[in-house]
C-alpha cells in the first residue's frame, strides 16, 4: 500500500492529534501533583484502572492463562478469562518501564494503532480521505473514554477494530491471502476479549444466514473453512473457555462477577438493543428509497457488513433468551457497540449525501432520510459527551493525596523482602499491590473475579472487617452483597422485567429501585436471611479465630490511615499487635 503526500499530512495531524489527547490526562496529574509528585497515578483516574493495571504488573507470570494477581495463597490460579491483551500491556513494563511509564507507552500505542486502522476501515468503506479526516475524529471521539482505560478497551478496541477491517475485505475479497488474514483476526478477537469474540461469531453466523439465502454457495463454503481456520489457531483459547466452563468453582464464579440466572435481558440490553434496531431501520429505509443505491458497490457492501455486525451484537444482547443466563452483558458490551453505531451512522450519512441520486430524490424523501440520520446521531453525540468528558476521575486532591501513599509503601517494600498480605484500612489498599510486592487481604471485589469458592469470600470480607464493629447495615453495604445481589430479590424481579418492556423506547433508565442496596433500612437487613447468617459467622467463626484467620491468610501487616481512614478502624484492641511505622499519616502495625 502506498501511501501519497496529501494522505501522509493528513494522518500525520490526525496522529499527532491522538498522541496529544492520549497525553494530557498525564500531563494534568503531574503538574497537579507538582512537588508532591512521586510516580504513583490515582487508583481510579480512570474507570477500573488500578484493577487492570494490577493484572499487568502481577497476573502475567503464567503464560498463557496467567495468575491471581489480588490473592498471595492462590497467586498460581489461572485466570478465569483468558487475555493475551493483559500480556500485550505488560510487556513495556517487563522491558523495565516504570508503571506510570508503561501506561503512557501502551496508551499512546494502542491508540495510534486503532487510529490508523480506522483510516483503513474507511478507506474499505469507499470513504474519501477527505472526508476520512474529518469522520476519524468523530469516531474517535465516541470511544475516547474507552481508549483511555488501561488493557481493556485500550488494546481490545484495537484487535476488534481489525476484525472488522479483516471481514470487510474479506467480503469484498475473498482471495486466499485475505481469507489467512481474515481468520487470524478472528482467532485474535478469541484471544483477547469474551465479548468481543461474541461479537464477532454472531455476526459471521448471520452473513453465512445472508450467503445462504442468496445462494453464494462457495463464499459461504469458503467462510466455513476461514472459521475452522480460526478455531485451529484459537485452539487454546477453545480449550481455556472449556476448562472454565467445566471448572467446579465456575457457577460460584458467576455468581460472584453479577452473573444471574434469567431469561430476561437487562434493562442496559434493551437500551442498547434500541439502538441496534433503530439503526437498522434507517439502513434499511435508505435501501428502499435510494433504489439505485445497488449499483454502487461500496454501498452495498457497507450495509450488508454493517448490518451483518449490527444483528451480530443484537443477538448477543438478547443471548439470555436463549441462555438463561446475564451476565452483565449490556455492561460489558456498550463500548463495541457504541464504536459500530458511530461509524454506521456517520458512514451511513456520508455514503447518502455523497451518492448521485440524493439530490434528485424529493423533498419528503429527503426528509425522511434526513430524520432517521438525525434520530441516529442522538446517542452517538450523547455517548461522545461521556465519552471525552467523564473517563477522568482526577481532581487535586485526590493526585495529591496518591503521592503521599508512596513513602509508606516503599518503606516496607525495603523493611521486608518477602511478600505477604497488608489489612489495609482506606485508600492506599488500592495501592500497595500495584507498586510494591505485597498483597492485600480484600482488593475491592476483584477476588471474586477469580478462583475463589465463596466461604473464602465471606472469610476475606468479613476478616478485612475485624478491627471495626461491624453492624447489619454495614454488612449489607458491602460488595459481598451490594448491588450484585439486589439484582437477584425475586419480589423486584418481574416488576423490573415489566419496567424494562415498557421502558424500551426512553432514553433513560427508570427500573432498578429507587432505593438501592446501599440504602436499605435496618428493617431490611434484620429481614434478609443472608445477612443474619454473615453476621452470625462474624461473630461465631471469625472473631473467635482471629488469629488462626490471619495466619491463614498470611496477613503479616496492617497499616491504617490516620487522616481518611475509618474512625471505626481500632487496630489497638488488638493486643498480639506492634507499631512499627509511623510519619504522622500512616500508621504500619505488624503482627508478632
Amino acid at each position: 500500500m502506498t501511501i501519497s503526500k496529501k494522505q501522509a499530512i493528513g494522518l500525520t495531524i490526525i496522529l499527532s492529534a491522538t498522541v496529544f489527547a492520549v497525553i494530557w490526562p498525564f500531563v494534568y496529574i503531574i503538574k497537579t501533583a507538582g512537588s508532591h509528585w512521586q510516580g504513583i497515578l490515582p487508583a481510579g483516574y480512570v474507570a477500573d484502572s488500578d484493577f487492570y493495571i494490577l493484572r499487568m504488573v502481577k497476573g502475567t507470570d503464567n503464560f498463557p492463562f496467567g495468575n491471581n494477581p489480588f490473592i498471595l495463597e492462590n497467586a498460581g490460579d489461572t485466570n478465569p478469562a483468558l487475555s493475551i491483551a493483559d500480556y500485550l500491556g505488560a510487556i513495556p513494563h517487563k522491558a523495565g518501564l516504570s508503571v506510570l511509564g508503561a501506561v503512557v507507552f501502551n496508551a499512546v500505542f494502542w491508540n495510534l494503532i486503532l487510529v490508523f486502522l480506522l483510516w483503513l476501515f474507511l478507506k474499505q468503506l469507499g470513504i474519501k480521505d477527505n472526508w476520512s479526516f474529518y469522520l476519524i475524529p468523530a469516531v474517535y471521539l465516541n470511544i475516547y473514554g474507552a481508549m483511555v482505560r488501561p488493557v481493556v478497551a485500550e488494546i481490545v478496541l484495537p484487535f476488534f477494530l481489525f476484525f472488522l477491517l479483516m471481514f470487510l475485505v474479506w467480503l469484498k475479497r475473498p482471495t486466499k491471502q485475505n481469507s489467512l488474514v481474515f481468520a487470524l483476526s478472528i482467532a485474535g478477537v478469541l484471544y483477547i476479549y469474551p465479548y468481543s469474540w461474541q461479537f464477532a461469531f454472531a455476526a459471521l453466523g448471520f452473513y453465512f444466514l445472508w450467503l445462504l439465502k442468496n445462494h453464494n454457495w462457495s463464499q459461504a463454503k469458503l467462510l466455513v473453512i476461514v472459521i475452522g481456520g480460526a478455531l485451529i489457531v484459537g485452539l487454546p483459547a477453545v480449550l481455556s473457555i472449556y476448562k472454565i466452563m467445566t471448572n467446579a468453582l465456575f457457577p460460584e464464579l458467576l455468581e460472584n462477577v453479577g452473573s444471574i440466572q434469567t431469561r430476561f435481558p437487562s434493562e442496559l440490553s434493551f437500551q442498547l438493543a434500541r439502538w441496534v434496531i433503530i439503526n437498522s431501520i434507517l439502513r434499511l429505509s435508505v435501501a428502499r428509497l435510494m433504489p439505485t443505491h445497488g449499483e454502487d458497490k461500496g454501498f452495498r457492501y457497507s450495509r450488508v457488513f454493517l448490518m451483518s455486525i449490527g444483528f451480530g451484537m443484537l443477538a448477543v444482547l438478547m443471548s439470555p433468551f436463549i441462555t438463561g443466563r446475564d451476565g452483565a452483558i449490556g455492561d460489558h458490551t456498550g463500548r463495541e457497540l457504541f464504536f459500530w453505531l458511530s461509524i454506521s451512522t456517520t458512514t451511513i450519512a456520508y455514503l447518502v449525501f455523497s451518492h448521485r441520486d440524493f439530490f434528485k430524490l424529493s423533498f419528503s424523501i429527503k426528509a425522511v432520510i434526513i430524520l432517521f440520520i438525525a434520530v441516529n446521531l442522538i446517542p452517538v453525540i450523547k455517548h461522545s459527551q461521556r465519552s471525552i468528558f467523564q473517563p477522568f476521575n482526577a481532581d487535586r486532591t485526590r493526585i495529591i493525596a496518591a503521592q503521599d501513599y508512596a513513602k509508606p509503601i516503599e518503606w516496607l517494600n525495603q523493611y521486608d523482602d518477602k511478600p505477604s498480605v497488608v489489612l489495609a484500612d482506606g485508600d492506599i489498599g488500592s495501592y500497595f499491590p500495584i507498586y510494591s510486592k505485597f498483597y492485600t487481604l480484600d482488593y475491592i471485589d476483584a477476588v471474586y473475579q477469580y478462583w475463589v469458592n465463596k466461604s473464602e469470600v465471606q472469610e476475606r470480607v468479613l476478616l478485612s472487617s475485624y478491627f471495626k464493629e461491624l453492624t447489619l447495615e454495614e454488612l449489607g453495604t458491602t460488595t459481598l452483597i451490594g448491588n450484585r445481589y439486589m439484582r437477584q430479590f425475586p419480589d423486584l424481579e418481574w416488576k423490573m422485567r415489566i419496567c424494562k418492556m415498557f421502558n424500551f423506547l426512553r432514553s433513560t433508565n427508570e427500573c432498578h429501585p429507587k432505593t438501592s442496596s446501599f440504602t436499605f433500612d435496618d428493617l431490611t437487613f434484620q429481614k434478609n436471611e443472608e445477612i443474619q447468617n454473615l453476621m452470625e459467622k462474624y461473630n461465631k467463626e471469625i472473631k473467635p479465630n482471629i488469629n488462626q484467620l490471619l495466619k491463614k491468610y498470611s496477613v503479616k501487616y496492617v497499616i491504617k490511615d490516620l487522616l481518611k481512614g475509618d474512625p471505626d478502624f481500632r487496630v489497638e484492641k488488638f493486643k498480639n499487635i506492634e507499631e512499627i511505622y509511623n510519619d504522622g499519616r500512616f500508621v504500619i502495625y505488624k503482627f508478632k
